[in-house]
């Protein structure tokens, strides 16, 4: 009870002592986010922790400003730590009569290379009060922070840091050198690395560029055109004697990304960080995702292959009509070609656009200087547009207030929870691959893209959840919702069961199937998906075996790729049957029908097969039946074999005669048998026991250095199985010869 008290007053401390606090009227008998998206992300949001809708919806959070650069440095154009050191380093250089011209030179060249870090920047605390407060709660209910960023562009990159002796001179800026900037970047890095380290178990990921490329051109942004997206150390390494040859220019004038991230990657090892380092990458709702999408993945190609990327960043500004969930799919196949994971870092979906009729794929879209409402009006040709009847702040009497009330309309809200919804679908798919998902600010009016309809909490007086919300929450329920039905006995098991359970199950399973397409908009919604789910999985439990008359039994195990393995059915008694129907049902991306052996006495006298069953026809004249036949199937070259229990449905149906009665009766039996396969470890080729892709005395020698191991060891089912050709659960003289002969 002391911890739990503790953890709330701590709680209270992280939501009010740093940050100023709103009043909201969230409801907290609502499930949160985080906990909805426990088995598929972490959710989190793109702010601070100042209030306590952040703390119950939300694990993890990156900081806005507050580790970016002019905060870690100071903004102070010409008196900052970093010049002060260097002014005292140039004057004691000058006053040392020991050093030459040359020397001298050196020397200060390297003082001009040599950042000075605030000492104890407000962050700390921040970081602080989570560790304090992770020490309160469960591990599941820690708080994590992705960090926020390393490298960007813009006001909040003090113009000094790019100038020689720190020092900005508005009417005479002296520009610093490439050189002279790459030392300064690898120099700040290790600071910063260094000094967050001892914080690697409350943050858990790095930002190391943000926002590299310009929205319009794809290329680097630089400071040539005030209409483009503007960028520091796009001026910095600036290479217009590359204009014609676009891919080159991208190369080189990218050089400072690279370093960045070797840096980054060098000295979160150095000093034992193990951060996830992620390229945030920002696409705007209202501007084509192209040329930018794909110089960005040509960009980050590189860094890739050196090793020195773990993440691919979006930023998900988004609205509810554009970008499409195509593009966007298109846009994480593209990511996890550069990264092996990839997450939404500050995502908002605006309600305020929608398609522009009069857009022009064909044609460039282009800046035009407009800065009302930021991103915008700022585009000629742009893909999306402002809805009619929204109108531009402080324009004809339009303010944030009938903004607000505009986005709480009702097809307006289910517009944007549809896509929210589709959004979710999509990034469920990728879940494997997806690592967190942040949205920006707490509500309609503290957001990125404030007062434009894009938060899941409306922006009114109370703050209550939009249909948006339910549709994000409902998204993972629904999932497992299908996951269940996918997962749920398959019809001709029916026999398998009682008539009583079966019936219970069947309509449990299409009360689930009626959901599955209906939108979700409020939490009674998402309620009706949660019990229909429960309800199917109770009814899967509840199922009751009936005996039955006839056995389908295998001597199987350990099914591996391009292997045929043989499952006999029989009547336990025998049967007064001439005539029967035999289907097979298995798994038919895995298995296909090879043959079938009809016992003695038994005639084939008709056989249908295709993916996924078999039926065979049979009679045997003499009315005295036990033994029915064999069938043999084959474990297909390319299935996708797992370490799992498969097994194969037999349903038969049969004539019985009593006296001069005939009936039709129905009987049902499974059969189960464990495989192994290509995706449990198993080498491509047989034997490869390094895996390198061929045979040789290398494979030998470890097969005879594994002579004797038994499927008693403890790594035989991740490793010695795939060498146990007679499957005698040993390597054995016939196993290492079957290596042997294979060279």
């Amino acid at each position: 009870m002391k911890k739990r008290i503790l953890a709330l007053v701590l709680a209270l401390v992280l939501a009010v002592s740093c940050f100023p606090t709103t009043a909201l009227a969230v409801d907290y008998t609502l499930p949160s986010l985080w906990e909805e998206y426990e088995d598929y992300w972490m959710m989190g949001t793109f702010g601070n922790w100042n209030n306590q809708q952040q703390l119950y919806h939300y694990k993890s959070n990156s900081p806005s400003n507050a580790l970016k650069l002019d905060s870690q440095i100071g903004n102070n154009n010409t008196n900052s730590l970093s010049r002060q050191a260097y002014v005292k380093a140039v004057e004691e250089i000058n006053a040392n009569t020991a050093l030459s011209e040359e020397e001298k030179a050196a020397a200060i060249e390297e003082a001009n290379r040599n950042v000075v870090l605030v000492e104890r920047p407000s962050v700390m605390n921040t970081l602080d009060q989570v560790r304090a407060y992770n020490a309160t709660v469960p591990e599941r209910e820690q708080k994590h922070v992705r960090a926020h960023v390393l490298v960007w562009h813009g006001g909040q990159q003090p113009m000094y840091f790019f100038m020689n002796g720190f020092y900005y001179d508005k009417e005479n800026p002296d520009w610093a050198s490439p050189e002279t900037m790459l030392a300064r970047l690898e120099n700040y890095i290790q600071q910063m690395m260094e000094k967050y380290a001892p914080y690697n178990d409350v943050i858990y990921s790095w930002d190391v560029v943000n926002e590299a490329l310009d929205d319009y051109t794809g290329q680097v942004r630089n400071m040539d055109d005030p209409l483009k997206q503007n960028g520091q150390w796009g001026k910095i390494f600036r290479r217009p004697d590359l204009d014609d040859d676009p891919d080159a220019r991208l190369e080189a004038e990218s050089i400072y990304i690279r370093k960045a991230f070797e840096f980054a990657r060098k000295y979160s090892n150095m000093y034992g960080a193990d951060w996830t380092l992620y390229f945030n990458d920002f696409q705007d709702s209202n501007k084509p995702y192209e040329p930018k999408m794909s110089q960005t993945i040509k960009m980050l190609k590189p860094i890739y292959e050196a090793g020195n990327i773990d993440g691919y960043g979006m930023q998900g500004r988004l609205s509810s009509v554009y970008p499409s969930i195509d593009t966007l799919r298109k846009q994480i196949e593209m990511g996890l070609t550069v990264a092996d994971e990839f997450g939404f870092t500050e995502a908002d979906i605006r309600s305020d656009f929608m398609l522009n009729p009069d857009y022009d794929p064909s044609k460039p879209s282009t800046p035009n200087g407009n800065t009302a409402e930021t991103n915008t009006y700022d585009v000629d040709n742009a893909p999306a547009i402002r809805k009619e009847g929204w109108g531009q702040l402080n324009v004809d009497g339009w303010n944030r207030d009938k903004a607000n009330e505009m986005a709480m309309r009702e097809d307006i809200q289910k517009e944007q929870a549809d896509y929210a919804a589709d959004l979710m679908d999509l990034l469920i798919e990728y879940k494997d691959q997806m690592s967190f998902l942040q949205w920006d600010g707490t509500n309609d009016r503290s957001t990125f893209n404030s007062s434009k309809g894009a938060h899941l909490w409306s922006g009114l007086t109370g703050n209550v959840e939009k249909m948006s919300f339910f549709a994000v929450i409902g998204a993972p329920n629904r999932d497992k919702m299908r996951q269940a039905i996918a997962n749920a006995p398959e019809d001709y098991r029916e026999g398998l069961y009682t008539a009583e359970t079966w019936a219970a199950y069947q309509e449990a399973k299409a009360a689930a199937e009626a959901l599955v397409d209906v939108r979700i908009y409020d939490i009674d919604g998402v309620n009706a998906v949660k019990d229909a789910t429960k309800a199917l999985n109770e009814a899967v439990e509840a199922l009751e075996f009936t005996p039955s008359v006839i056995s389908l039994t295998t001597d199987a195990h350990n099914v591996k790729v391009d292997e045929h393995f043989v499952l006999d059915a029989t009547f336990n008694e025998v049967t007064g049957t001439n005539a029967a129907v035999l289907t097979y049902n298995f798994d038919g991306k895995l298995f296909d029908f090879a043959n079938f052996t009809p016992a003695e006495g038994v005639t084939v006298v008709d056989r249908q097969y295709g993916e996924g069953f078999a039926k065979i026809t049979v009679m045997a004249p003499d009315y005295e039946t036990k033994e029915l036949g064999s069938i043999m199937l084959h474990a297909k070259a390319d299935a996708a074999l797992v370490k799992e229990e498969q097994d194969v449905v037999l349903n038969a149906e049969y004539v019985v005669k009593n006296g001069d009665d005939k009936t039709i009766e129905t009987a049902t039996a499974v059969a189960a048998f464990t495989t192994l396969g290509n995706g449990s470890g198993e080498p491509a080729i047989p034997g490869d026991t390094d895996d390198n892709g061929e045979l040789d005395l290398i494979d030998l020698s470890n097969m005879i250095d594994w002579f004797g191991t038994t499927d008693e060891d403890a790594d035989w089912d991740e490793i010695y199985t795939f060498f146990d050709f007679n499957d005698n659960g040993e390597i054995d003289i016939y196993d290492i010869s079957y290596v042997a002969r294979a060279l």
